[in-house]
Parts: C-alpha cells; sequence; structure tokens
C-alpha cells in the first residue's frame, strides 16, 4: 500500500491479489484505534522522513478513538482506492523477487 503524504488527493493506492475488498480487509481488518496525541511533546530529528516527529520523553494520548470500520470512515471522508492485481501479468513490476 502506498500514500502520498504531500499530497491531500485523498486516494490510496492498493497493491494486492485477488480483490481490493479482500485486500482492504487483510490490511485493516477488525478495525483499531486512533490515537490523539497534544503535539507540544513532538519534534523533528536529523535521520526521520519530512512527517515524522518524535517525543522525548514518554507520553499518554489525550483521546482515544475506536474506529470499528476504518475503510468505511475513509470512504465517508471522499478517500477513494486503486486497486492493483499483482497476480496478472501486466503488473509484473510490483513484485517482489527474490535476487539470484
Amino acid at each position: 500500500m502506498s500514500v502520498n503524504l504531500y499530497e491531500d488527493n485523498k486516494k490510496i493506492k492498493i497493491i494486492g491479489i485477488d480483490s481490493l475488498e479482500d485486500s482492504l480487509k487483510v490490511i485493516y481488518g477488525e478495525g483499531g484505534y486512533l490515537y490523539h496525541f497534544d503535539d507540544e511533546t513532538f519534534v523533528y530529528k536529523e535521520g526521520l522522513g519530512d512527517m515524522e516527529v518524535v517525543s522525548n520523553v514518554p507520553t499518554k494520548p489525550i483521546e482515544m478513538e475506536r474506529i470499528d470500520d476504518p475503510v468505511e470512515e475513509m470512504r465517508n471522508l471522499g478517500v477513494t482506492f486503486e486497486f492493483i492485481d499483482i497476480s496478472l501479468p501486466e503488473n509484473s513490476r510490483y513484485r517482489i523477487t527474490a535476487s539470484t
């Protein structure tokens, strides 16, 4: 899966096998939690990506939210999914192969 964090285009590319729905189920499963943190304790450090930060002290979330169906939530927000089936010959460039 790839997500471009530099553009807010609300498109997620899913690279999987068989179907988009099967792949989304594997990736997002039965939901999970979204944690909200106070941004005052987070700082950028050399070696992190452009959009990554770290906290130097233990920190607790200020809010924790259960997301039962992340895919439905994303779709409600206008996110679209592009599916690439790597089992198809025309998508072989997306496969990871072992070096011989």
